[in-house]
């Protein structure tokens, strides 16, 4: 095993130091430097002709404020957006209070005094169904009531 063991480490060395041979006595590739000078607008045309754009310090500090701008509308625009999804559960003896507590943590409604006053003066209190129910923060009052009790 001893023998074994050692004639194939040998057999590693020698080839690493193969292979190393070869790479290091590979002459390496000629790079071509160009050390022309160029000026300014030649560097701007061949710069152009690859493919890149080429702006001053006005054009960037623009471009850097449209930018800023735009991402700052799409955020508010994005945050008047956001709608709110729950699949509420509905088990016996819940009461409207507890549900428009559910509502409220969800985000799918903002006042829930003013639902459960709703659900109290338009009766639809007395008329709770027993199961699940998806709703989302898109519905109006009326919806969200409608979807509860199944009620017209």
């Amino acid at each position: 095993m001893k023998h074994t063991l050692r004639s194939f480490a040998i057999g590693l060395i020698a080839a690493t130091a193969l292979i190393s041979f070869a790479y290091w006595k590979e002459s390496p590739s000629p790079v071509s430097t160009q050390n022309e000078e160029l000026s300014s607008k030649e560097m701007i045309k061949k710069i152009e002709s690859i493919g890149y754009h080429v702006l001053d310090s006005k054009e960037f500090e623009q471009l850097k404020n449209e930018s800023q701008t735009t991402s700052t509308q799409a955020e508010q625009t994005s945050k008047k957006e956001a709608i709110y999804y729950l699949t509420l559960d509905i088990d016996s003896g819940t009461t409207s209070s507890d549900i428009s507590k559910k509502l409220k943590q969800a985000k799918i409604i903002d006042d829930e005094k003013a639902f459960e006053t709703y659900m109290k003066d338009h009766k639809y209190s007395k008329y709770i169904q027993i199961g699940s129910v998806l709703v989302d923060s898109s519905m109006s009052t009326k919806q969200l009531a409608q979807a509860i009790t199944h009620k017209e």
